[in-house]
């Protein structure tokens, strides 16, 4: 399943209350999951961001239905891009030298 990892930042409201920020993530990883995805792992961040998650998800459409769930609370910002795992990574890279 392809994975996908998301930076996330806290909105002037989700700031004043980060107890609601951890609710709607809650919230968002449960429907990722009724959707076939999973949240593989999450963290808390020092530095621009303040959280780094990291999903699995059938496709893209699921994805953009996750990251828009959480928008939708107003709480928190996501910057999602696509990832694949560094294995293979180096499987395309070594496949380029043919």
């Amino acid at each position: 399943m392809p994975y996908y990892v998301a930076l996330g930042q806290t909105t002037a409201e989700g700031a004043k209350n980060l107890a609601a920020a951890i609710t709607a993530m809650q919230d968002v990883a449960r429907a990722l999951e009724e959707m076939g995805g999973k949240l593989v792992d999450d963290f808390a961040l020092l530095g621009t961001y303040d959280f780094l998650f990291i999903a699995e998800a059938p496709n893209e459409e699921v994805m953009y239905r996750a990251a828009l769930r959480a928008a939708a609370h107003g709480i928190i910002t996501l910057h999602t891009m696509a990832a694949i795992p560094f294995e293979d990574f180096g499987r395309i890279v070594r496949e380029m030298e043919r």
